[in-house]
C-alpha cells in the first residue's frame, strides 16, 4: 500500500512529465476499457451460452490477427517516423492507412475462403451473406483502429486514445439488442464489439485526428515518398509484430481443436475460460505495456536520454504492478464470478499463471522498446519468434499433460526464458563495458 501512496502522492509531477503523463493515459485507457469490456462480457454472460462466447472469441481474434498481418508495421513506423515527418506527415498518416486498408481487405478474403483449411467451426461466417461482407467491414476498422491511437502517441497526445476508449465503451449496450431483435448468436457477440470500434474509428478520424494534425482529412492516399524512410524500420517490426500476435490468435484455435473430439460446446467454453483470464490478466499487462510504449515515444523523440528513461519507467512500473499481481492473486476468484461461477472454477488457475507472469513480460517489454528505439532489429524479430514457437509448441504438449492450465504455463516458462536471455545479455553488456573503462 505504501507504494499506491507514493504513486498518489506524486500523481501531479508525473502529469507533468511527457513519459509519465502518457503512459498514465494510456494505462488509464486500459483500465477503463478493461473495465468496459468486463461489463461487456457479464451482459454476454447473462444472454449467451459459454460456447458461442467462445466461438465470438475465437472470431474476434481471427479478425485482430488479420487487421495486425495487415498493418505491415506501419503502426510502429508511425511512432517512430512521425515526429520528424514535418509537412509530410499527412500523406505518410494516409498512405500506411490506404495500404493497410487494401491488404486487410484482400487477407480477409483469403481468410474466408480458407476456413475450411484453418477454422472450419467458424464456417457459419461464410454460409451467411449479411455475416460475410459484415466480416470484411469490420476488418477495416480493426487495422485502422491501432494505427489511429498510433498517431495519437506519436504526437503524445494519449488521451485522445483515452477518449476512443470512452466511445467503443458504447459496445455494452449492443449484445442484448443483438440477442433480443435478430438472435445472431456468437456473430452477434462479434458484430456488438466490431460496431462500437467502427463508431470510435469515425469519431477519431474525423474529429481527434484534425487537432493532432491540423487540416487532416482521410483521403485515401497512395505515395511512396512518404513512406519510403521507414520501409524498412517497419517491415522488421511488421515480422515482428506477426510472430508476438501469433499466441494470441492460435492459442484459442489449439484450445478448440484439443477439446473438438469432446463436442463444440465444451471445446467453445474452455476458449472462453482461457480468455476471460486472460483478459483480466491483460490489465496487469497493460502497466508494462502502457508504460513501454510511452517510452518507445519519448525514445523516439529524445534518444538521448534513453538510459534516465528506462530507469524511470522501470521504477514507475514497478510502482503499480506489484500491488496489482498482489489483488489478482488474492480476489482473481471474485473477479472471475462476475462473469458466472463456471468462469471461475475453470479460469481462476490460469489468471494466477498469467498474473504471475507479468513481471517477464515487463522486463521483455521495456527491451523490446529500447531496441526500437535504436532500431536495432534482430531482437524485435527474435524475441517474438521464440515466443510464438515456444507458447505455442507447449501449449499443444501441456494441454495433453496438464489440461487448460497447461496453456498459462506454457505462456509463463516461455516468457522466463526470454527474461533469462535479456538478463544475461543486459549483464554480459555491462561487464564489458565496465572492463573497457578499467
Amino acid at each position: 500500500m505504501a507504494f499506491v501512496g507514493e504513486y498518489i502522492r506524486r500523481l501531479p509531477e508525473y502529469l507533468r512529465t511527457p513519459l509519465y503523463k502518457n503512459a498514465i493515459f494510456l494505462m488509464a485507457n486500459t483500465v477503463v476499457g478493461s473495465a468496459l469490456g468486463f461489463v461487456f462480457w457479464i451482459v454476454v454472460a447473462r444472454y449467451y451460452e459459454p460456447f458461442e462466447a467462445g466461438l465470438a472469441v475465437v472470431t474476434l481474434q481471427a479478425i485482430v490477427f488479420l487487421a495486425m498481418l495487415s498493418k505491415l508495421g506501419f503502426d510502429v513506423g508511425l511512432v517512430r517516423f512521425l515526429p520528424n515527418a514535418g509537412k509530410n506527415s499527412k500523406d505518410l498518416i494516409n498512405t500506411c492507412f490506404t495500404i493497410s486498408g487494401g491488404m486487410v481487405i484482400l487477407v480477409s478474403i483469403v481468410f474466408l475462403a480458407g476456413l475450411d483449411i484453418w477454422a472450419e467451426k467458424l464456417t457459419f461466417i461464410r454460409e451467411n451473406p449479411v455475416f460475410l461482407v459484415a466480416f470484411v467491414i469490420f476488418s477495416v476498422v480493426f487495422v485502422l483502429f491501432p494505427l489511429m491511437n498510433q498517431v495519437f502517441v506519436a504526437r503524445r497526445k494519449a488521451e485522445y486514445v483515452f477518449i476512443g476508449s470512452l466511445i467503443s465503451g458504447s459496445r455494452i449496450a449492443f449484445p442484448a439488442v443483438f440477442f433480443l431483435l435478430f438472435g445472431l448468436g456468437a456473430f452477434g457477440i462479434f458484430a456488438s464489439m466490431s460496431v462500437a470500434f467502427l463508431l470510435t474509428v469515425l469519431f477519431g478520424l474525423f474529429v481527434l485526428m484534425p487537432r493532432v494534425n491540423p487540416g487532416y482529412r482521410p483521403v485515401p492516399t497512395l505515395k511512396k515518398s512518404a513512406v519510403g524512410e521507414m520501409v524498412r524500420y517497419s517491415a522488421g517490426n511488421y515480422v515482428a509484430e506477426i510472430f508476438g500476435g501469433m499466441p494470441a490468435f492460435l492459442l484459442p484455435l489449439v484450445i478448440l481443436n484439443f477439446f473438438g473430439p469432446q463436442g463444440l460446446e465444451i471445446a467453445g467454453e474452455n476458449v472462453a475460460y482461457y480468455y476471460f483470464a486472460l483478459m483480466i490478466s491483460g490489465l496487469i499487462f497493460a502497466i508494462a505495456y502502457a508504460v513501454t510504449l510511452s517510452l518507445f515515444a519519448e525514445g523516439s523523440h529524445f534518444e538521448r536520454e534513453l538510459k534516465s528513461n528506462v530507469r524511470k519507467a522501470l521504477k514507475f512500473v514497478f510502482i503499480l504492478l506489484i500491488p496489482a499481481v498482489v489483488i489478482v492473486l488474492l480476489l482473481g476468484e471474485y473477479l472471475l464470478l462476475l462473469f458466472g461461477k463456471e468462469y471461475s472454477v475453470g479460469g481462476l488457475l490460469l489468471l494466477q499463471v498469467f498474473a504471475l507472469s507479468s513481471v517477464f513480460v515487463t522486463f521483455n517489454s521495456i527491451f523490446m522498446a529500447t531496441r526500437r528505439v535504436l532500431k536495432r532489429l534482430r531482437p524485435i524479430i527474435a524475441i517474438p519468434m521464440f515466443n510464438a514457437i515456444v507458447i505455442v509448441g507447449l501449449a499443444y504438449v501441456f494441454l495433453d499433460v496438464f489440461g487448460l492450465i497447461g496453456v498459462a504455463l506454457a505462456w509463463m516458462l516461455s516468457q522466463g526464458l526470454v527474461s533469462l536471455g535479456i538478463g544475461v545479455y543486459v549483464l554480459t553488456g555491462y561487464i564489458l563495458e565496465r572492463r573497457s573503462r578499467a
